[in-house]
C-alpha cells in the first residue's frame, strides 16, 4: 500500500503529543510536513499572510501554537491544517513526529509531523493567513543541495540553510527540519518505494 512504508517508519520515531521539559515562558506549537502522492511523493508549504505577527511573509510548514482548547499538539498540527488550508482530519493520517525545535527569532518550541493526504482532494487556503501554498518534490531536497544564510542578530551571527525553489525561500526553521530530521525519510522513501522512482 501507498502509505505502508511511513508507517513501518513510526515504529523508530513514535508519535508524540507532548514536548518534555520545555522552559517556564516557551510556548509551544506544532507543525505538519504533509504528503501527498501525484508523480511521486510531495510536500505541502505555505507562504504565510503579510499580515501575520510571526514570520509573516516567510515560506513555512502549515502550523501554530497550543491553544488552551487543543487536546495534544497532535490536535494543535490538526487543527492548524484545516484552519490555514482546508485539511479536514479525516483526510489526514499522522504517522510520526520528528525531534522538536526551537526557533532562533521567536519564543516557541515547535514538534514536526510527518503526516500524509490519505484523502483525495484539494488545498484551500485562509487567505487571512496564507498568501500561497506549494507543493514540491521530495526529489528536489534530495538532488538539490541547499545553501547557507546567515544574519547577525544581537551580535550573533546565525546560520540557516536554504532551499530555492521556483520562485520561493525555504529557510529558517522549515529548512532546518528537513536537513536535520526530514531528509533521510525522503531519501528511504526515494530509495527504496516502488511508487517514487
Amino acid at each position: 500500500m501507498l502509505w505502508d512504508e511511513l508507517r513501518e517508519l513510526s515504529s523508530l520515531y513514535g508519535l508524540k503529543d507532548d514536548i518534555e521539559n520545555v522552559a517556564k515562558g516557551i510556548k509551544k506549537a506544532a507543525v505538519v510536513l504533509l504528503l501527498r502522492y501525484r508523480a511521486g511523493y510531495e510536500l505541502l508549504f505555505i507562504k504565510r499572510s503579510s499580515a501575520l505577527s510571526y514570520h509573516s511573509g516567510q515560506v513555512s510548514f502549515p502550523g501554530g501554537a497550543f491553544e488552551d482548547g487543543d487536546k495534544g499538539l497532535k490536535d494543535t498540527a490538526l487543527r492548524e491544517l484545516k484552519e490555514e488550508v482546508g485539511v479536514e482530519r479525516d483526510w489526514v493520517e499522522l504517522f510520526f513526529s520528528l525531534d522538536s525545535v526551537s526557533p532562533v527569532t521567536s519564543p516557541f518550541y515547535v514538534l514536526p509531523f510527518v503526516g500524509g493526504l490519505v484523502y483525495n482532494t484539494s488545498v484551500v487556503p485562509n487567505q487571512e493567513e496564507v498568501d500561497a501554498y506549494f507543493w514540491v518534490p521530495i526529489r528536489f531536497f534530495i538532488n538539490t543541495p541547499y545553501t547557507e544564510e546567515c544574519i547577525f542578530r544581537e551580535g550573533k551571527r546565525l546560520c540557516f540553510p536554504v532551499y530555492h525553489f521556483e520562485d520561493y525561500k525555504i529557510w529558517g526553521m522549515t529548512a532546518r527540519i528537513i536537513v536535520d530530521s526530514a531528509l533521510p525519510i525522503f531519501r528511504r522513501l526515494g530509495r527504496c518505494s516502488k511508487y517514487d522512482r
